[in-house]
């Protein structure tokens, strides 16, 4: 009596069951960061381009 076991690995299954959630995670959180360093930085860029339209003549 012979036992025959076959072992097959999928990388791509051990990605998704263990990678998957932490990359989409840390991608999240990148978002956020990105979506806040935008509304935070915002209005210092609006005036230093309106500072530039000044310096240029574009605004009087």
């Amino acid at each position: 009596m012979a036992i025959n076991i076959d072992f097959k690995f999928d990388a791509t299954e051990a990605y998704k069951d263990a990678l998957q959630p932490t990359v989409k995670q840390i991608g999240g959180t990148l978002e956020d960061l990105t979506k806040t360093a935008r509304l935070l930085l915002f209005p210092f860029l609006y005036v230093v381009l309106v500072m530039i339209d000044f310096r240029n003549g574009a605004i009087e």
